[in-house]
């Protein structure tokens, strides 16, 4: 019995993470090609990387698709402080990846989706260029809000934050994965009960 428990359970979080797969991938340096339905704002030009020691090298960076990343926006000049871009799906979206430089300025932000906080990336490499993909997630929502914490402009350009990103890769809720994981659960609590009595 406690095989076929385990056989069960095993298939349950095999299917639900196969029925998470589906993902809309928003690789801001290419944004003519974004997926059908998604759309980008207040982001910075396109920031080609043709230097290997820029970027976190991103122009050698493996990890990198298209070795290109956007900054997130602000205009300091007129006193804009808000320093944020976003990003709307055409459907909810339940959590996402993202891929961002940690740099050697203040490369912090704080993610939100539909007003609803997500999560913070505090800065974590101060002397060093690295991209890091971090996972948020929360409340499903439809418009992807990334706010730069850092106030000071980047590299004394006042129209840009210094926060760059490389990518965004949503995932969606899938009704099939849901259904399923409870499905398993509730098989698994009605086997306990049945061995309680």
């Amino acid at each position: 019995m406690k095989r076929l428990i385990a056989v069960f359970v095993v298939a349950t979080l095999v299917a639900t993470a196969a029925q998470a797969a589906p993902t809309y991938l928003v690789d801001l340096g290419t944004v003519n090609s974004l997926p059908p339905g998604v759309s980008i704002a207040q982001w910075g030009e396109d920031e080609p990387q043709t230097s290997g020691g820029s970027y976190g090298s991103l122009a050698t960076d493996p990890l990198s698709y298209d070795k290109s990343s956007r900054m997130v926006w602000g205009n300091l000049a007129s006193g804009d402080q808000t320093m944020f871009a976003s990003v709307t799906f055409p459907v909810p979206i339940q959590y996402v990846d993202i891929r961002a430089l940690d740099g050697i300025n203040l490369d912090s932000y704080v993610v939100s989706v539909d007003g609803q906080p997500w999560g913070i990336y505090n800065d974590a490499s101060p002397t060093n260029e690295v991209w890091i993909m971090t996972r948020f997630s929360g409340t499903p929502g439809n418009t992807l809000v990334i706010q730069s914490l850092d106030y000071a402009g980047w590299w004394g350009h006042d129209a840009y934050g210094t926060l760059a990103i490389d990518r965004i890769e949503a995932y969606v809720p899938v009704p099939g994965a849901i259904l399923l994981s409870g499905i398993g659960t509730a098989f698994v609590g009605w086997l306990r009960r049945r061995r309680a009595l």
